[in-house]
């Protein structure tokens, strides 16, 4: 019989759908609940080498560590009077945070498990949503960009006198696009602002920001990223990609692309197996994270978390992990791993299965060999009508690799997608425990983790 079955799965491979397996997948290591969540950020706050996790609460910024593949509360920092709006580590022991109601930038020192003020900004009577550190005037001292809600710019130099104001955009248009990035390669930085029509370019020559470069793509300007070589991404709300390089004089375009993938909530730009990637917000089917790999040739979606809530804020970590925080007011850590990657529990113990189960937007099949392996299944191939035979003892199932139809011991019974053949190995659908089996499967796509009770 096991001969039998051995060339009936061989020759079915022609007959079944060939479902591919996401390249890249992540894993829940983590989530909490923060209520009233108004700010993250990341850091080597104490100096160890090690980054901190911020979240900040108003006027409470909890300062998370490590704990194995997880975070936990390391202490909390009260800073009364203030409701922190935006956070930027500026080095060990240092701390730059942008506040609400009128709007100031403040610096702070890590004395202990205390934070202690040291230099602010005047007003900028308007809510700081952004801070940059930066290096845009050659100078050697510490600078910070920050962006306000009513769409100001403004530069600061920290000295030991205090943090002073050397340049603040024009109020007439108001900006919403902040980025900072060196594109000619000469060692300093430069500052890249967009409103609803433009971006422009700017540069600090002797003195002054000097705009080196401006341009209005067509649609509404949605995002500004620094992409792959130095080069320029701009996004539109009209599902479109430009993508600018340095020639040396100025930007030119080098490629451009239009995918409604790129309407995404909240997205960043970071690295995925090499490859540029947006990590951002979807809506579709229901409000998640999803990762999708950028190049000129469209975007490609390689994973989405399933339903978390619509994404408010994503921050891409150097150590590829990305940290999102919802309007659910849960902020979730997620790590790479590779794409075959799962626990599994059968009856209440560990196991290890034969093959990895395949995820697909919002369904998982299991090896049909698997599943004979744990429920002690026999299995016969039908030429004649192209079907799999299952038999355990009073219990018989017929199922066809290309359909959702399976029977029941003579009963029909509708699966939730249809098997298929994948390098030779069939696949179903987890609710085919159910419904042919009698058993129970659940699977948890956050933790990468299957249940499988019989």
């Amino acid at each position: 019989m096991r001969a039998l079955l051995l060339v009936g799965l061989f020759l079915i491979g022609t007959f079944g759908t060939n479902i591919e397996a996401s390249p890249a997948a992540f894993v829940e290591t983590w989530a909490e609940h923060f209520p009233e969540v108004t700010s993250v950020g990341w850091g080597d706050l104490t100096g160890d080498g090690q980054e901190e996790i911020l979240v900040a609460q108003g006027d409470r910024i909890q300062v998370l560590r490590r704990g194995g593949d997880a975070l936990e509360l390391a202490w909390e920092l009260e800073l009364p009077g203030i409701s922190v709006t935006s956070i930027c580590v500026a080095g060990p022991g240092r701390l730059i945070v942008g506040t609400g109601q009128a709007g100031t930038v403040r610096c702070f020192r890590l004395m202990g498990s205390q934070a202690v003020e040291v230099q602010r900004s005047s007003y900028l009577w308007s809510p700081v949503k952004k801070i940059l550190s930066a290096d845009l005037t050659g100078t050697g001292r510490e600078e910070f960009v920050a962006l306000t809600e009513k769409g100001s710019v403004h530069l600061f130099q920290l000295d030991e006198s205090g943090l002073e104001q050397l340049w603040v955009s024009p109020g007439d248009i108001p900006l919403h696009l902040l980025l900072v990035a060196d594109y000619d390669g000469d060692g300093r930085s430069e500052l890249v602002v967009g409103d609803e029509s433009a971006v422009e370019v700017l540069k600090w020559v002797e003195g002054e920001m000097l705009t080196v470069w401006k341009n209005y793509p067509w649609g509404q300007l949605t995002g500004v990223f620094q992409g792959a070589d130095r080069e320029l991404w701009l996004r539109t709300g009209q599902d479109v990609l430009y993508a600018y390089r340095w020639n040396g004089e100025t930007f030119v375009l080098s490629w451009s692309l239009s995918d409604p993938l790129l309407n995404m909530e909240a997205p960043v730009l970071g690295q995925i197996d090499d490859q540029p990637a947006f990590i951002g917000g979807a809506t579709l089917p229901l409000p998640g994270v999803g990762v999708w790999k950028a190049s000129r040739s469209g975007l490609e979606e390689v994973w989405f978390s399933g339903p978390i809530g619509v994404v408010k804020t994503v921050l891409h970590l150097p150590t590829g992990e990305f940290l999102v925080a919802t309007d659910r007011d849960v902020v979730h850590l997620w790590r790479p791993v590779p794409a075959d990657y799962y626990r599994a529990f059968f009856d209440g113990q560990p196991i290890q299965l034969l093959h990895p189960p395949v995820q697909r937007r919002g369904n998982l099949w299991i090896s049909l060999r698997d599943i004979s392996e744990l429920f002690r299944l026999t299995m016969a191939w039908d030429r004649e009508t192209k079907s799999i035979t299952i038999l355990k003892d009073s219990l018989y199932v017929i199922l066809k690799p290309d359909g959702q139809q399976i029977e029941v011991n003579g009963q029909s019974r509708i699966l939730s997608a249809s098997p298929f053949i994948q390098e030779g190995v069939t696949y179903v659908p987890v609710d085919f425990v159910r419904f042919a089996l009698g058993g129970f499967v659940d699977w948890n796509d956050r933790t990468r983790t299957l249940w499988i009770q019989p």
